[in-house]
């Protein structure tokens, strides 16, 4: 009987928190300024007929979806030195890590070091619990935001437990894509078989 108290409790506890995070969402579009909502929404077609080289799109767009993401921020339980979600996995794209290693000064495993299945461990570049390489992060990086009154719902053993609203980038999506295939790979890869810590 106890145990049903707490199941239906708990379920009230995530009722709630997905209410919550629904709300949040929508303030956090809402503060987002129209002029900027505008350029993500043309952000894929503009990087697609540019002359720029695809590491300098890829900049372009980053910058681009750090404007958003400051106002996505403003509504978010994510804060500095909060760092569940660097104990995920995290897809990134060969751009992204060849922009890494140029930013970044961070080298690649080679070819045969890079290994096929996720290590389960913290990402190679959270160092004493923050980013190390925080402006040269990945764009699932930069787009992840929990919009839950806290964080309880990162940590990973409940992560994936219920679904929450979230912020969709879906054109700078697109863009990034689009970039990494003019580029030579749209395959997702993950950055602990690339990078090492």
């Amino acid at each position: 009987m106890l145990k049903e108290a707490t199941i239906k409790e708990d379920d009230m506890d995530v009722e709630e928190d997905q209410l919550y995070a629904r709300q949040q969402l929508q303030k956090a579009i809402s503060a987002i300024p129209q002029k900027l909502l505008d350029k993500e929404s043309l952000i894929a077609q503009k990087l697609e007929f540019s002359n720029l080289r695809p590491i300098k799109k890829l900049k372009v767009l980053y910058d681009l979806v750090d404007s958003i993401s400051a106002h996505l921020g403003r509504f978010s339980a994510c804060k500095k030195g909060c760092n569940s979600c660097c104990h995920y996995p995290v897809s990134i794209l060969q751009i992204e890590a060849d922009y890494i290693e140029k930013f970044e000064n961070k080298k690649q495993k080679n070819k045969a070091e890079k290994k096929t299945t996720l290590e389960g461990s913290a990402c190679p570049f959270l160092k004493n619990g923050s980013c190390s390489i925080y402006k040269s992060r990945p764009f699932a990086c930069r787009t992840h935001f929990t919009f839950t009154k806290d964080a309880k719902w990162c940590s990973e053993e409940v992560a994936n437990t219920h679904e929450f609203a979230r912020a969709e980038l879906s054109e700078a999506r697109r863009a990034l894509f689009g970039i990494a295939a003019e580029h030579g790979s749209s395959q997702p890869l993950e950055i602990r078989n690339i990078f090492t810590s």
